[in-house]
């Protein structure tokens, strides 16, 4: 980036992280993406090669539904990281600052990228209105530019990572990726080209409609949307609802052992346990919710005409053999598919698949990213 080649040209030397990061960077082994092996059934792309190394230090900010976690990369390498609970408003971008201060001194940032919930203004670097965050507007670029004062590259989440796989891991040319995690979302780059969209939201793929009746509401006030069915945020409500059409049909469901706690609000985690032990009404749930996932998988391929997808979040990488393997077992055998089915692959960087997203970001911007947004004062 701009400001690594002008600490060299001027002849000064990158700045080092701290005594304590250092230490722990010296205790890691150099991470490298996973190699899959091309007999399995899986996958058997190569990692794309690598490009030069342009910054030494770079911050990386994952804002879940849940979670953010904030990271420091040296020479693409994480050393230290941080994670609390997400909080709206000056709050969160209060604990986002103290967090990077926390792991690393201000004048020896490079870059930071973040990749957050949506949806977004990509030319501000506004969260707007996200029904994963009480559906609030949060100001995030000008105000975290200003105070760690270094450029700074906010996406979507879900844009980050696929960015990430493009970058570090698969390096398809043709990529998706795909969240089942308190939300679902997605990413994808098509012909080498990372789509943003007018306002950075050309992937909200958690949003369409994969049920005409609207059976379910989704947390954005719309029905019938992806994430309505398969989100961790809507999950035991669908369940619930579920159970209950299925008892007026049918009384004796009422008797089976775990019909009360899906009642009671069963967690996602107590579901998908439940069903790997063989209850059959937990299977049927984690089948139901399956369906509307092939639904989601099937018309996103038929839109992006993805050679690989790359699935991450925590439902579907917690639960392979629940939900990984279904999907990509339906996918290519589905009719619905108007191209080649999908490699449909766990993320590459697994649970932290948005950080190294963000972190590429930071490190490679795309030009029609640098382009877009507003709130740096030298974005080029």
């Amino acid at each position: 980036m701009e400001v690594c080649r002008q600490r060299r040209q001027q002849g000064h030397s990158i700045p080092r992280l701290s005594t304590l990061a250092a230490k722990r960077a010296s205790r890691e082994a150099s991470w490298r993406p996973r190699t899959r092996d091309s007999t399995s059934t899986s996958s058997s792309l190569q990692p794309r090669r690598y490009r030069e190394v342009k910054c030494v230090v770079i911050v990386a900010i994952d804002i879940g539904a849940t979670w953010t976690r904030v990271a420091v990369f040296e020479q693409r390498r994480m050393l230290a990281k941080k994670v609390f609970g997400t909080a709206g408003g000056e709050k969160l971008l209060e604990r986002m600052v103290e967090a990077v201060l926390e792991l690393v001194d201000r004048g020896s940032i490079d870059a930071i990228g973040v990749g957050t919930i949506g949806p977004l203004d990509i030319r501000r670097g506004a969260i707007v209105k996200s029904p994963n965050i009480g559906g609030k507007t949060i100001e995030l670029g000008k105000p975290l530019a200003k105070a760690l004062g270094t450029p700074t590259y906010i996406v979507n989440d879900c844009v980050a990572a696929v960015w990430g796989e493009y970058v570090y891991g698969i390096g398809s040319e043709n990529l998706v990726y795909i969240t089942l995690s308190t939300g679902v979302g997605g990413g994808a780059i098509v012909d080498g080209h990372l789509l943003l969209g007018r306002h950075g939201n050309a992937h909200e793929i958690g949003h369409m409609v994969v049920d005409v009746t609207g059976f379910m509401e989704c947390g954005c006030g719309g029905r019938g949307h992806w994430e309505a069915y398969a989100g961790g945020a809507n999950i035991p409500k669908f369940a619930k609802k579920l159970v209950q059409v299925w008892a007026e049909k049918n009384p004796n469901i009422k008797r089976h052992k775990f019909y009360q706690s899906v009642l009671e609000g069963v967690t996602v985690e107590k579901l998908y346990q439940t069903a790997r032990q063989g209850d059959k009404l937990a299977r049927a749930i984690v089948d139901e919710i399956n369906r509307y996932n092939v639904v989601g998988f099937t018309t996103t391929t038929n839109v992006y005409d993805p050679d690989t997808i790359a699935v991450g979040g925590s439902i579907a990488l917690n639960n392979k053999d629940l939900v990984l393997e279904p999907i990509a077992r339906a996918v290519r055998e589905s009719r619905d598919l108007v191209t080649a089915p999908p490699k449909i692959l766990p993320a590459t960087f697994g649970h932290e698949a948005v950080l190294y997203g963000a972190a590429a970001i930071a490190e490679e911007p795309p030009k029609h990213l640098l382009k877009a947004i507003e709130y740096n004062t030298n974005n080029t």
